[in-house]
C-alpha cells in the first residue's frame, strides 16, 4: 500500500477546510469521500476509528 496515497483535500491554500479524504486508514478501511482540489496533504494511513457501539 503507498502510503502517499492517502490525501487530504482543501478547499484552498491555506489549508483549514477539508473537503475531501482518500485512501485508507490503519485498519485498512476505504476512505472515500468529498472532492478533490490541488490544495492537498497527503502521507500515512488515516487515523482508525472503531465503529460505534451499537
Amino acid at each position: 500500500m503507498d502510503a502517499a496515497s492517502n490525501c487530504t483535500y482543501y478547499s484552498d491554500a491555506s489549508h483549514t477546510t477539508v473537503v475531501g479524504q482518500y485512501g485508507y486508514d490503519c485498519c485498512h478501511n476505504k476512505i472515500a469521500w468529498g472532492s478533490k482540489t490541488p490544495h492537498s496533504q497527503c502521507g500515512a494511513c488515516f487515523i482508525c476509528y472503531p465503529p460505534s457501539p451499537e
